[in-house]
């Protein structure tokens, strides 16, 4: 809820895990033991989205990375493979909402999110896409999360003001020809308030 009444959506992204040092295993091992630190289980977690390629089976036959973390009590399924979709809707996503803070906030904690996804391009090819050769793992994380949710946003908060605009601090031009703006200031240094929804609280 905005101001004068006005509802939509805000997203928090709180942690992120990164890496390819580990196994399924090893990863669904370390997944659950963050759960319980908040005194989750997966099957409390709403849904999983992962890469569509851990759905693959190896050349040999083997069980899929999916299947594996499956096995381990941890169900993934399988993430739209919409890119350009996907990029458009984040796009949504990182616009102005009525309050004036962007709907989809990332807290400190999340290093590499806050550090790559500024530095995305678009393909110089295929235009409405990012390039793929840039360090985009943790952005694709957030693609496959952002494709899944429902966007609420209001007539108001979806429009880019140019009074905004001046205040924005680093830029990432990534969805076509459409700059994409990444106000990192109002991210960094802020913590997630005690109710874990709402946004980020100074």
């Amino acid at each position: 809820m905005g101001k004068g009444g006005v509802k939509f959506y805000r997203l928090t992204t709180c942690r992120e895990d990164y890496g390819t040092d580990k196994s399924p295993k090893e990863w669904a091992d370390e997944i659950k033991k963050k759960l319980s630190n908040y005194n989750f289980v997966p099957d409390d977690i709403s849904f999983i989205q992962g890469d569509p390629a851990m759905f693959t089976k190896g050349q040999d036959n083997s069980i899929s990375i999916a299947d594996q973390f499956k096995s381990e009590g941890i169900k993934i399924n399988p993430a739209s493979n919409d890119r350009i979709g996907g990029w458009e809707n984040m796009h949504n996503w990182l616009s102005i909402a009525p309050d004036g803070l962007p709907y989809w906030q990332i807290t400190e904690n999340c290093i590499h999110l806050l550090e790559t996804l500024p530095s995305l391009v678009h393909d110089e090819i295929k235009v409405e896409d990012v390039d793929t050769a840039g360090e985009d793992h943790a952005s694709d994380d957030q693609r496959y999360m952002l494709k899944k949710l429902k966007w609420l946003g209001s007539k108001v908060g979806a429009m880019r003001h140019p009074e905004i605009r001046t205040n924005i601090s680093r830029t990432a031009s990534f969805i076509g020809s459409k700059q994409v703006s990444v106000d990192l200031d109002a991210f960094t240094g802020q913590k997630v308030n005690e109710s874990g929804v709402g946004g980020i609280t100074h």
